[in-house]
């Protein structure tokens, strides 16, 4: 069984890097994870390649020159190592970043089995439910077209009933550990 979990940006390290790894623990694959992709850029902005090499004295440390603001100036980017955490905002991503990781992301959702949404805790959280509206669309598709198994569509966390849309889940839990279980078994 293949499982696509969609969630924030902002939430990852708490809810979908762990969630992941209990499905990965389980035999489940994770049809993509968009949480490894999109870490290769930097909380300074820049990407992996932009930091120094192994074993070079910049491995820990960005090689990149800031603008300070005043014409002309540059200083040492502030960050003290490569971090990983992302750009934090979809925005400061390159168009080709933004493009890539768009398509990555639907093709996992458009490739699980089943499709997880973490429903975000604050606002935002923007990509995670325009991945909910493709698995929807998807199951539709499924549904009318295809006559074949359609995808399940999970929605947790205290927030799941921010949008009309999360009615159309075949399951919703307020916390990610029912959801947790209810996805475990259906691997079953």
């Amino acid at each position: 069984m293949r499982v696509y979990i969609a969630g924030a940006f902002v939430e990852q390290h708490f809810r979908a890097r762990p969630m992941m790894a209990k499905l990965r623990e389980a035999g489940i694959t994770i049809s993509h994870d968009w949480t490894q992709a999109e870490g290769d850029v930097c909380s300074c902005g820049h990407g992996r390649d932009r930091h120094g090499k192994k074993g070079t004295r910049w491995e820990t440390q960005c090689e990149q020159m800031m603008p300070t603001g005043h014409v002309g100036d540059v200083e040492p980017c502030p960050c003290p190592a490569f971090n990983g955490i992302g750009a934090g905002s979809d925005a400061a991503l390159t168009p080709e970043q933004r493009k890539q990781f768009a398509l990555d992301d639907l093709k996992g959702v458009l490739t699980a089995d089943v499709m997880w949404l973490l429903a975000a805790n604050d606002k935002g959280a923007c990509g995670s439910w325009v991945e909910l509206g493709a698995a929807l669309a998807a199951r539709e598709y499924q549904r009318v077209y295809e006559k074949g198994p359609n995808v399940k569509i999970v929605v947790s966390g205290a927030k799941w009933n921010r949008t009309i849309f999360t009615e159309l889940a075949d399951q919703t839990f307020v916390s990610d550990e029912e959801a947790l279980n209810y996805v475990r078994g259906l691997a079953r």
